[in-house]
């Protein structure tokens, strides 16, 4: 009995999978999709396709749309998508700090360092939250230990002025060093005017 449900627990699954990368795939998707892994990488593939092409072409309503499908799969570029869409808002979408927090919180808890950036962001502008410098130091952390540009800034920053953290230019300094390595022009000019 057991071995029955279970295969129609998986039966379920790969039609369910498969429904889902004909939909987004068009007909196409159903002789590629032989695996219910396979059918639901290429729906996410699929609908982050879709959703960057109504983005590129300011077309938010149709991006969220599309990237909703994809996050609705655990997708963390479509949740940070999503959640940079309502941050920004315009072209149809009404700004929601609310909201954007909530979908950069799901990218980031899979390791999307964009996503913890933007965290920082708002909590250091208190964009829809309590401005909490520690907070935003916190975020910033996670994503600068991965390489992200905007957060080794902003940590930076952070350390030179004593915000949330213990001011320490030494600290600054290394922050604002591996920024502008990668090019940040607002490091650079920092380092410009703070010799060491």
């Amino acid at each position: 009995m057991f071995a029955t449900i279970e295969n129609a627990g998986r039966n379920l699954l790969r039609a369910s999978a498969l429904a889902t990368a004909i939909a987004v795939g068009g007909a196409a998707a159903a002789t590629v999709a032989v695996t219910p892994t396979a059918a639901v990488a290429q729906s996410i593939t699929a609908a982050n396709a879709r959703g960057d092409k109504a983005l590129d072409a300011d077309n938010y309503i149709e991006a969220l749309h599309w990237y909703a499908i994809a996050a609705d799969q655990g997708d963390s570029r479509a949740e940070y998508n999503i959640g940079w869409i309502y941050d920004n808002g315009g072209h149809g979408v009404q700004q929601d700090y609310r909201l954007a927090r909530e979908y950069y919180l799901k990218a980031a808890a899979q390791g999307d360092s964009s996503a913890e950036n933007n965290l920082g962001e708002l909590y250091y502008y208190g964009h829809g939250v309590t401005s909490d410098y520690a907070t935003a130091a916190h975020w910033y952390k996670l994503a600068a230990a991965q390489g992200e540009e905007n957060a080794e800034f902003s940590l930076g920053w952070l350390y030179a002025n004593g915000q949330g953290v213990e001011r320490d230019m030494a600290t600054a300094r290394i922050w604002m060093q591996k920024s502008a390595e990668q090019g940040k022009q607002d490091a650079i000019n920092w380092l410009a005017q703070h010799p060491g």
